[in-house]
């Protein structure tokens, strides 16, 4: 910046003294800057300020981790619930097709035969024997 110890030059005096005068008004206009007419919130090197915004994304993080937390466990409760609503399904299925077996069964109208794979569907499924399948054909592939 422009400083007030100019040193002499060869100019006459009135043309100096007004190039130190706007020196000088330079040097205090830059001393005395404020941002949008106020004082600034911290001077240099904006320590607070710094500390501020610091807390400021603490609190941000744990916000959002609590968030993510919250979403994780309404995830899990949807999972549970699609699980329980699936084996829900396959029991019903089971009780539908044990039902028209019976009906095709005890039916005059309809011949009689035997149909395995009805016979096989009409089982509900044990959830446990299916996890424990699923479990042993995902560690053959690994």
């Amino acid at each position: 910046m422009a400083s007030t110890d100019i040193p002499p030059s060869i100019l006459p005096d009135h043309v100096d003294e007004t190039i130190r005068s706007i020196a000088r008004l330079k040097a205090e206009q830059h001393e005395n800057a404020t941002a949008l007419g106020y004082r600034p919130i911290d001077s240099p090197p904006f320590s607070w300020l710094a500390d501020a915004v610091s807390l400021l994304s603490l609190y941000m993080v744990v916000l959002i981790l609590a968030t993510q937390r919250r979403e994780d466990q309404l995830a899990q409760h949807r999972e549970l619930l699609i699980l329980e609503l699936a084996i829900l399904s396959e029991q019903k299925t089971a009780k539908v097709i044990q039902l028209l077996e019976e009906v095709r069964r005890d039916s005059p109208l309809l011949r009689s035969r035997v149909d395995q794979e009805a016979q096989a569907m009409a089982q509900p499924a044990d959830p446990q024997s299916v996890l424990d399948v699923i479990k042993e054909a995902h560690a053959k592939t690994e």
